[in-house]
């Protein structure tokens, strides 16, 4: 997926997420090396850019597997901030997305996925496709960029 590209999900920490019967949103703190047009010079104690965006799903017909917010038990950092860990994987598959994450393992039945920055200029979508075939789906997994399933 082209609007993931050069961030690193394994670097990647979830601040948050909401969900209704429109849109599922995950606030997050992304980690983005030098490959993404979102890049920016990293500041003066960071190692990479790190930019706080949103993720969302929207357009779905159904959604399953995602656990509220307050069931889950944040990390609290040696500064005092929390976070929900990262997203172990955002796969597409050939009903929609799969998002596996602390939050649960929520499936995405059709719909788009969106990358917003804070500044809620929207970047890009994907839309969910029924003619990706089963043995060609872009995969985002812990650890790698980009994988083929």
């Amino acid at each position: 997926m082209d609007i993931f590209k050069g961030i690193d999900f394994n670097d990647l920490f979830v601040l948050g997420w909401s969900s209704n019967a429109t849109e599922i949103t995950f606030k997050i703190e992304a980690s983005i090396w030098p490959d993404s047009p979102h890049y920016l010079n990293p500041k003066p104690d960071e190692y990479t850019c790190y930019r706080k965006c949103e993720i969302q799903f929207t357009d779905f017909t159904s959604y399953s597997g995602l656990s509220e917010q307050s069931s889950v038990n944040p990390s609290i950092d040696i500064n005092g901030s929390i976070d929900y860990g990262n997203i172990d994987s955002l796969i597409i598959t050939n009903q929609g997305f799969k998002v596996v994450g602390e939050f649960g393992n929520l499936e995405v039945i059709n719909g788009k996925v969106q990358l917003k920055f804070t500044h809620n200029k929207l970047l890009n979508f994907v839309p969910a496709t029924k003619s990706v075939a089963s043995t060609g789906l872009p995969t985002l997994r812990c650890g790698s960029p980009l994988a083929m399933r």
